[in-house]
């Protein structure tokens, strides 16, 4: 098993061959905006491998001077799914960054799902993060008019929902234009 930082090209062969298919077309960020903040070193991407064959991946964004990252995308692959990689990804990368304090990951919020369909995914996918050490905090956000929960997930140091949101805030300030403040990109506590 082999965790690697991945390059533009990397990135960009995924970005084609499997996150059209594991997101919704609606929530995938344009690759020109994916490239843009990896020249920034504001968006660093990792890949799982056994054997050179890519498991799964994740996709980060921080601030320059924040101390926290945010998961924009994490996915295991289509045929490598349902084996415990997710997990075993998971746990390696916090080693992996440990240079940071934590990973901050938006949940759609289980009161927004519009069927019983939809919660039931949201359910699993809250389970998974939780049973990986993940904690909900008392932050929600509003992204283009998509409800989340934010949970946080602790790399090295004690927290509290005011440093989570105050991290948050310089992660979002990083990545959305800033007409989108306030009028797209909303953050409050419940």
């Amino acid at each position: 098993m082999h965790i690697k930082q991945l390059s533009v090209e990397e990135v960009s062969h995924i970005f084609n061959n499997s996150m059209q298919f594991d997101f919704p077309q609606n929530e995938i960020r344009p690759l020109n905006n994916i490239k843009k903040l990896m020249g920034q070193n504001s968006y660093p991407c990792f890949g799982l491998y056994i054997d050179g064959i890519l498991k799964a991946y994740a996709f980060f964004c921080h601030a320059a001077s924040g101390e926290c990252l945010l998961l924009d995308y994490y996915a295991v692959t289509r045929t490598e799914r349902s084996q415990g990689y997710g997990s075993i990804f998971l746990k390696n990368l916090q080693e992996k960054l440990n240079s940071f304090s934590g990973i901050i990951i938006e949940l759609e919020s289980l009161n927004a799902a519009k069927n019983e369909t939809q919660r039931m995914e949201r359910e699993r996918r809250i389970s998974f993060y939780e049973r990986n050490g993940a904690q909900k905090t008392g932050i929600f956000t509003n992204l283009f008019d998509v409800e989340f929960d934010i949970f946080y997930l602790p790399i090295k140091k004690e927290w509290y929902d005011s440093f989570v949101y105050r991290e948050l805030d310089k992660i979002y300030d990083t990545i959305f234009p800033k007409e989108f403040r306030g009028k797209k990109v909303f953050m409050s506590y419940r």
